[in-house]
């Protein structure tokens, strides 16, 4: 599969190439990625237990001759602002492994569809030759061949460029700081030639 690269003045300069993968090898593994990730996003509720509560430390009377019933603590489960038994915990965990390989093979999979939709595209610039003004940088975005809708610029910089902030339909990461749904939320992709390279050689 051939993907297009531009130069700062929007010029095809020649093209690279990717692996086509198959439609549906990796489907599960995108799910299960996105899956992963709104999970970690999960606040769960979670209940004291009689540890956690505050105060009784003390026994409220002695073990035997008042005729009351034994007990131990005032923060007791069966009395007024004791613990709770079998509350939900804030300890649960909700990971779900997924191997490294098989993560880069999915993104280079959801790129490879992206790329046959004509929505993905190389760029061929350096980060001394990134304009400092945003609307410089958006004029350089307008002659591209892209199609309507959001964009995220997919990079091998230092730091995300200054001049990309202000831009509401632009997304900057870093090329070893993106996900899954980066790629799925945004319509166009923009490429940098250099973090391409490194994206072919993690997939291989």
């Amino acid at each position: 599969m051939k993907i297009k690269t531009y130069n700062l003045k929007g010029k095809k300069l020649g093209s690279e190439t990717l692996s086509d993968l198959g439609e549906k090898k990796y489907e599960t593994l995108v799910f299960e990625k996105l899956r992963k990730i709104a999970l970690a996003k999960i606040r769960t509720s979670a209940a004291k237990t009689r540890n956690e509560r505050r105060g009784g430390g003390r026994k409220p009377w002695r073990q035997k001759g008042t005729g009351r019933a034994r007990v131990g603590s005032i923060r007791s489960p069966l009395w007024r602002k004791g613990g709770v038994i079998h509350g939900p915990k804030k300890e649960k965990n909700f990971q779900r492994k997924i191997n490294k390989k098989a993560l880069s093979l999915t993104k280079k999979w959801l790129l490879s569809q992206k790329a046959k939709e004509g929505n993905l595209l190389l760029f061929d610039i350096e980060e001394k030759d990134v304009p400092k003004k945003t609307k410089d940088f958006e004029a350089i975005l307008i002659q591209l061949p892209l199609k309507e809708g959001s964009v995220i610029f997919l990079h091998h910089f230092k730091k995300n460029p200054s001049s990309a902030k202000n831009i509401s339909y632009l997304e900057c990461k870093q090329i070893n700081k993106f996900n899954l749904k980066d790629l799925m939320n945004n319509q166009n992709i923009i490429i940098t030639k250099k973090a391409f390279s490194k994206i072919k050689k993690d997939t291989k």
